[in-house]
């Protein structure tokens, strides 16, 4: 049966939709996608005829003809926003499949997982666009209006740094998953911006959110000429000091992400 690719680890929290962005619009659902991601990239492989009570149903965009989503079986509206919404009951020290709060459609997608994560058997070794003269004004209209607005995106990503350096707070916050559709196109723009994301991505450190800090680091501060990591050494270290004594696996994969890049500042 068809094998599907959910970026990122395989906790709860990664393995349950966002409210909002992942409950309304196009490709609404679990974002997945049915091509085979780099072996750089962590991954989970989800044999769709394992599911259950959820199920994988094709939901291409304009420019992404290869998104998917998991859907509640049958797929309603008022089950994908009752799935959604118990992402909140998860704390981030039981971010675990023990954990009774973790929904059944939750459990459904962990069952479905087949292959384990090839940069994590790895990582036990290791891991602009200049444009026109457009206004504020322009950036703000391209801003996106769901996970697969790329049409949009892709239109923002072209114009001026002077046109989009207000706007760069509300890009980051497109980058909490790396399934979305939108999230492959803002992050190769900002991860060129080095330490003008300075602030940004150490107000994001200093959230609870380890999935999208998790993504932040992998994106845009572990780049090859490591410039915006250089600058924000002195947090990394802190959050690397925090997390490498958690059991929780998204912690667990934050640390491995920030030690990769202080071993390259090294």
């Amino acid at each position: 049966m068809p094998i599907y690719y959910r970026l990122g680890s395989g906790t709860p929290k990664n393995l349950t939709p966002r409210p909002e962005i992942d409950t309304e619009g196009p490709g609404h659902g679990l974002s997945v996608q049915n091509i085979q991601p780099a072996p750089a990239i962590r991954f989970r492989s989800i044999d769709s005829a394992l599911l259950d009570t959820t199920q994988v149903l094709p939901t291409p965009t304009e420019h992404n003809p290869n998104h998917y989503s998991i859907l509640t079986q049958p797929d309603t509206p008022l089950s994908l926003d009752s799935w959604a919404a118990t992402r909140a009951l998860i704390a981030d020290n039981q971010n675990n499949w023990q954990n009774p709060l973790v929904s059944q459609w939750s459990h459904d997608v962990n069952d479905g997982v087949v292959i384990p994560d090839p940069a994590e058997e790895r990582q036990q070794s290791m891991h602009t666009r200049s444009g026109s003269n457009h206004s504020h004004a322009d950036a703000s209209a391209f801003l996106p209006k769901h996970k697969a607005d790329t049409a949009a995106v892709e239109k923002l990503v072209s114009l001026s740094r002077e046109a989009l350096i207000p706007y760069y707070p509300v890009m980051i916050e497109w980058l909490k998953d790396f399934n979305w559709p939108v999230a492959r196109i803002i992050a190769p723009h900002l991860a060129t911006l080095g330490t003008l994301l300075k602030d940004d991505v150490i107000n994001v450190l200093k959230g609870d959110d380890v999935i999208w800090k998790y993504w932040v680091v992998n994106q845009l501060v572990n780049t090859p000429d490591l410039q915006l990591a250089a600058s924000i050494r002195s947090e990394l270290a802190a959050q690397y000091k925090t997390l490498s004594s958690s059991l929780d696996e998204d912690d667990a994969n934050l640390a491995l992400e920030i030690e990769d890049v202080l071993d390259k500042l090294s």
